[in-house]
């Protein structure tokens, strides 16, 4: 439709501005009344469901970033409630796949019709699809092929899925500092129901029912809203170098005084999850912010002065509590039981190192419940055709963002400078740290890919370019 036939060529702009806010009054009354009547009826989840899938639908129509931004913040209240049975073997059509499945589609259309470039294929995206295949395959051969591909399917599809969703929707910096608006906003009140639960014994919004609730007296397994001390405690890491980063670069007594407050609220939930692996992830974070930023090295150095008189002067009461005694030394020369769980696993991996026992076997196997190492994991179930790609990935991901880190400052067309790769490293330091121990689920796999798209994923086409230019500048020379 040309200008002169649009609705915006008659209309003066306040006028627009007015139809706008009437239109969304009416829609979301609407929408009210139908939700209200929706949930007098049998079928209430089902209507309650289709109802936040129409709604993303229309946002992230108006605006693909905006609505995959919402849809994360808003991820653990909907993704166990929002779900359209899509009949039995299929997997259940959740917001997050919803999500996916939408804005790939929108971006295949734009694409189509010349309404986006898309970024040519490099290495980063062969090795992510690589692992995928990898996965694939384990998934089918284990023994229970439906369940397992549902799980790779969310662990690792469409996760990748969101991780070139990222890489074609940043394209300024702008949006990257969205990205972490958001991840702080998760951690904010994921930490509000970590402290509180920690403080009245009160589970909220559980996305399941739980008999064990402590690991020992007095020390509680947190449970609401993620169900897991694990995923609060990767959040927080997430959220952690973000929060100094934003302090760092505050303008205002005001800004620095609310990150501040911010930061404490964080350490002190990520406290409370009395998880070992979360807080020794948290540590390799703050020396990769320290090392490389002096700014960020005065603001820790700081906190640790801060954090040391307290402790110091009550340090034989700490030492002495049963806190430390089960949370901090107990099984330390086992790591809690997991080196026999990783022995177990080498010996199976043994059988088939190639392809794998597939996905789910070690555990009907070795006797154990989990692996209790993201690597082995992969190892063990998928072999060396699942497990090479995606430390190839990473690989890859670590050189892009070394040469970023580099000679960034000196390219045309980077919008990601040396502090951000920095916050990216103790973020991606979190993950990379906690995989150790532990097998990471589903929201954290989210972030972590998303975060790759946005920071080092928007940058492919200039990295590319600028290596193009070097190889041309080289052959010149010779």
């Amino acid at each position: 439709m040309s200008q002169a036939g649009s609705l915006g060529a008659w209309v003066p702009r306040p006028a627009r501005h007015a139809m706008g806010l009437g239109l969304a009054v009416v829609a979301v009354a609407g929408l009210g009344v139908a939700l209200g009547l929706g949930l007098t009826l049998p079928a209430r989840d089902l209507i309650v469901s289709a109802l936040v899938i129409v709604l993303f639908l229309i946002l992230i129509a108006w605006s693909p970033y905006t609505g995959l931004l919402v849809w994360l913040v808003f991820y653990p209240f909907t993704e166990t409630r929002i779900n359209l049975p899509l009949g039995a073997a299929i997997p259940d059509l959740s917001l997050t796949r919803f999500v996916a499945a939408w804005l790939a589609l929108l971006l295949f259309a734009q694409a189509v019709t010349d309404q986006r470039h898309f970024p040519r294929i490099r290495w980063l995206d062969v090795w992510g699809g690589l692992f995928v295949v990898g996965l694939g395959l384990s998934a089918v051969a284990s023994s229970d092929p439906v369940r397992s591909i549902t799980s790779v399917l969310d662990n690792a599809i469409v996760p990748l899925v969101f991780y070139f969703l990222a890489k074609n929707l940043v394209v300024k910096r702008e949006e990257i500092e969205r990205l972490f608006t958001a991840v702080l906003v998760v951690a904010s009140y994921s930490a509000g129901l970590a402290i509180y639960e920690q403080l009245t014994g009160n589970i909220l919004l559980a996305p399941g029912d739980y008999r064990l609730v402590e690991y020992a007296r007095g020390i509680r397994i947190l449970r609401s809203l993620w169900g897991s001390n694990a995923v609060f405690g990767s959040i927080f890491a997430f959220a952690l170098p973000v929060g100094f980063y934003r302090l760092v670069r505050s303008q205002t007594g005001v800004g620095r005084l609310g990150y501040g407050l911010l930061l404490g609220v964080l350490l002190l939930a990520m406290f409370f999850t009395y998880k070992r692996a979360s807080w020794i992830s948290m540590g390799a974070s703050f020396v990769i912010l320290a090392a490389f930023t002096p700014a960020f090295r005065r603001v820790l150095l700081g906190l640790a002065l801060v954090l040391a008189v307290p402790l110091a002067l009550a340090w034989d009461r700490v030492a002495e509590s049963s806190l430390i005694e089960q949370r901090v030394t107990s099984n330390y020369e086992t790591l809690n039981g997991r080196t026999a769980r990783w022995e177990a696993a080498l010996r199976l991996w043994r059988d088939k190192p190639l392809q794998g026992l597939g996905f789910k076997s070690f555990d009907e196997l070795s006797g154990f419940t989990a692996v209790e190492n993201q690597y082995l994991h992969l190892l063990v179930s998928g072999g060396l055709i699942t497990l090479a790609p995606f430390l190839l990935f990473l690989f890859v991901t670590f050189l892009d963002s070394v040469r970023l880190y580099v000679r960034g400052p000196s390219w045309t067309g980077v919008f990601v400078d040396r502090t951000l790769i920095v916050v990216f490293w103790a973020m991606a330091s979190t993950y990379l740290v906690k995989g150790l121990t532990g097998v990471q689920d589903t929201p954290i796999h989210l972030i972590f890919f998303i975060l790759i798209g946005a920071v080092i994923g928007s940058q492919g086409e200039q990295l590319d370019w600028h290596r193009h230019q070097q190889d041309r500048l080289a052959a010149g020379h010779v």
